[in-house]
């Protein structure tokens, strides 16, 4: 008897030190608490579950006492079993989330709002100039889970308030794209979606609200993957992410790269939450001189594809006085990841020429989750992948490395005049990384 206890007890102390061993690793490499509980709980679970029933089992006297405790047992371990999969089921259907703007015209005239509704409704949103006694009110009047109501005719550099019936008596403020260059701020970071159920994405979320005291962001970009799967199962996910994002992007518009998660099979529910009104998954804005393109590295991008044909047009299109270019894209291209299958030189060697020639000054990209800064011939590469999902391995210093850290983060990004600053910032609040990316004329336009 004695030595069917000694055996349990050391049974349970191997895992238990064998959880806390990994926990002080990963949390030596990512400094959250979370990284060291994990591998404790879990670990431990392996050892004290099966090692704590068979020390109970031994001290009780009786076959009868026995089989309740093993039913107990069985009890618990089915509920934690299937309390996940309660959540995700009472949560699969779309619930009432939102609003959240989108830009899908002249962000000088025009502002999408959109939300979603758990039972289908026509949309109905009312706005006025802030100020203004009288509302207006705009009317979609299919019905439909997914709302995207358009307000149009709006002034430049106004700054309005709107509601949604639908969803309460809450007023929300936003302000137009200004018609003539001026300083603004926006706010950018990807990869938030949930791994195994767990995301940091809210940390994030706060992080950028406690700057937007100093930045006010105009808007917000996130490079993609925003849920782990895009189809059933897996609605709990997009409930969530709207829930988490909603005070950024309901005074804001919320700009998306897609993902390689959110695309995975299709796209199509992606395509029912977001329209950035280009009819595909890339699409280009001007806002104060700045010239944003989004593309999608989940659609063909070759030289032959009609993605890559329209970037080379966007760019010849751009204004005489566009101040700087930033493109925005969910894979990179490049990193020191040492997962070889994140080393795409091939989109490098599609993406990066093009970029050069036309005085593109800077990609913004995630799929890697970790913070890298890269700069190659004059050209600012910048991975922000740490919105939240689970951090992963911290990629190594290449020849063009400036900084690379794991951490959650954001990048706040102030455009002054011709100068534009981007400061790295932990979801603690803590600067990661800062530097100022300079204005330069647009290349003369040629042929390709």
């Amino acid at each position: 008897m004695r030595v069917i206890q000694k055996t349990l007890i050391v049974f349970m102390l191997f895992w238990l030190i064998a959880g806390t061993g990994l926990g002080v690793f990963f949390f030596y490499r990512h400094s959250y608490a979370f990284y060291f509980f994990l591998p404790v709980v879990l670990f431990g679970a392996i050892g004290v579950i099966p090692s704590s029933f068979g020390l109970l089992c031994l001290k009780l006297g009786t076959w009868k006492a026995r089989l309740g405790l093993l039913v107990g047992y069985a009890i618990v371990l089915g509920l934690l079993w299937q309390a996940p999969i309660w959540y995700r089921n009472a949560h699969e259907a779309p619930e009432d989330r939102g609003p959240y703007l989108l830009y899908q015209g002249d962000p000088m005239t025009t502002m999408t709002v959109a939300w979603i509704a758990e039972k289908e409704t026509a949309g109905v949103v009312r706005y006025r100039e802030q100020g203004d006694q009288d509302w207006q009110e705009v009317r979609q009047e299919e019905s439909t889970h997914f709302p995207k109501v358009a307000l149009t005719g709006l002034q430049p550099d106004t700054r309005y308030e709107y509601s949604v019936p639908a969803l309460g008596d809450a007023v929300y403020p936003f302000v137009t794209a200004p018609k003539q260059q001026k300083d603004f701020s926006f706010a950018l970071y990807g990869d938030n979606r949930p791994f195994s159920g767990i995301t940091f994405h809210q940390r994030v979320v706060d992080a950028v609200l406690r700057a937007d005291a100093d930045y006010d962001f105009r808007f917000v970009i996130n490079t993609g993957d925003l849920v782990e799967n895009p189809g059933a199962g897996y609605g709990w996910q997009w409930n969530l992410f709207f829930k988490q994002i909603t005070p950024l992007a309901a005074t804001r518009p919320y700009l998306i790269g897609l993902g390689n998660h959110e695309a995975r099979k299709t796209s199509d529910f992606y395509d029912q939450y977001f329209d950035f009104g280009s009819g595909t998954h890339w699409y280009s804005m001007d806002y104060a001189g700045v010239h944003f393109v989004f593309l999608s590295t989940q659609d063909d991008i070759s030289e032959e594809s009609p993605q890559y044909a329209w970037l080379l047009e966007d760019l010849k299109k751009r204004p005489a006085d566009t101040r700087f270019t930033i493109a925005a894209l969910h894979k990179p291209l490049i990193t020191y990841d040492p997962r070889e299958s994140y080393q795409n030189t091939d989109l490098r060697g599609i993406l990066a020429p093009v970029f050069e020639r036309h005085g593109v000054n800077a990609a913004f990209v995630g799929h890697v989750h970790s913070y890298e800064h890269h700069y190659v011939n004059g050209f600012d590469h910048v991975v922000s992948g740490g919105g939240g999902v689970l951090l992963w391995l911290k990629p190594t210093v290449g020849p063009e490395t400036i900084k690379t850290e794991t951490v959650f983060h954001f990048c706040a990004i102030r455009v002054e005049g011709e100068r534009m600053t981007v400061k790295v910032i932990r979801a603690d609040d803590s600067v990661l990384d800062s530097f100022e990316i300079l204005s330069k004329p647009l290349p003369e336009q040629g042929g390709e």
